[in-house]
């Protein structure tokens, strides 16, 4: 029904009518629902513009959230996102970002996500607090499709054609630079040509070419990670671990997502298919600060052994989404 200034088209028809129009009318709001505010009392008179009534339709809310400056990167629009709420525990109100604000907050150095939400059965109600959950797959980060992109092109030529040296780069079986040993040398593995570094590393690669092609070509929606328990934070350091040889291990640095659960997605310094020491890494990283090596363990990654360690074996495996709270 059309309106005009609060009068309904019908209001309008009546009053032109009669001729004139009625000392006491209704005036009705744009739209349905609650009063919230009352600013006026019967007999004040009232200027133009000035705002009488509040009125709320709680049929379709607004949850926002506060998302520290860390994580809101993670954040777009149209992401899935779940709230709860103490007054009915166990109950998910799940919805889509529709805004995230282009400022800052510099007192609570956090940024502010909304999103919209029906509320037909008004359980929500303006000034609950909720705790907002956001859920991104590491896989589409942009700190992971910034340093992986490159890689992620190398393994779409392996899956569908040979490579040069140049563009492979490493070697899949020991994963050191190609060309750092000599000239690199070509294996006709599964019709593809691969290049390894030494006359080592061709019999390795055809008796085992799934695993180690798997380094080259790892899957799309596949992220590297090692348990929370497998990394030693130097602080400007991170080092893993890795069995070079039976009971023998070498201090790899490597580049860290943000942690999920109890892993860390693993950006740069490690392949899939490396043993790390998942259990125990702490001890090896004490005994090779105990050696004249200590120092070398770090920076060139020396060699400690230690027969009390659990390896692990690196896979990339499916994309997980992490939560941002």
């Amino acid at each position: 029904m059309a309106s005009w200034f609060g009068k309904t088209s019908g209001q309008v028809d009546e009053i032109l009518a009669k001729g004139k129009a009625e000392y006491r009318a209704p005036i009705l709001a744009p739209l349905c629902g609650f009063v919230v505010r009352k600013n006026i009392v019967e007999g004040q008179y009232v200027t133009e513009g000035e705002a009488m009534f509040e009125v709320a339709d709680l049929s379709h809310v607004w949850v926002q959230a506060q998302i520290y400056e860390d994580q809101f990167a993670n954040v777009r629009e149209g992401q899935t996102v779940e709230a709860t709420v103490n007054a009915y525990p166990g109950e998910v109100f799940r919805g889509k970002v529709a805004f995230i604000d282009p400022v800052l907050n510099p007192t609570t150095r956090t940024v502010n996500v909304r999103y919209d939400l029906d509320n037909v059965d008004l359980k929500l109600r303006p000034g609950m607090y909720a705790t907002v959950t956001l859920k991104t797959p590491v896989a589409e980060t942009p700190l992971f499709q910034a340093r992986t992109s490159p890689a992620k092109s190398v393994a779409r030529l392996i899956r569908t054609a040979s490579l040069t040296p140049e563009q492979q780069k490493i070697c899949p079986v020991t994963k050191a630079k190609l060309g750092s040993m000599g000239d690199p040398i070509s294996v006709e593995v599964e019709q593809r040509k691969i290049w390894v570094c030494c006359p080592g590393c061709p019999p390795k690669l055809k008796a085992e070419p799934a695993r180690y092609l798997a380094i080259l070509s790892p899957p799309a929606d596949g992220v590297l990670s090692v348990p929370e328990t497998a990394v030693i934070d130097s602080g400007d350091r991170k080092v893993v671990y890795v069995e070079t040889q039976p009971g023998v291990f070498e201090g790899r640095q490597v580049v860290l997502g943000p942690r999920i659960g109890d892993h860390f997605p693993i950006l740069d310094g490690l392949a899939p298919g490396d043993k790390v020491a998942a259990a125990g890494a702490f001890l090896i990283d004490a005994e090779s600060r105990l050696n004249s090596g200590a120092v070398g363990t770090h920076s060139h990654g020396k060699q400690a052994s230690h027969p009390e360690t659990s390896p692990t074996e690196v896979s990339a495996t499916k994309s997980q989404p992490g939560h941002v709270h």
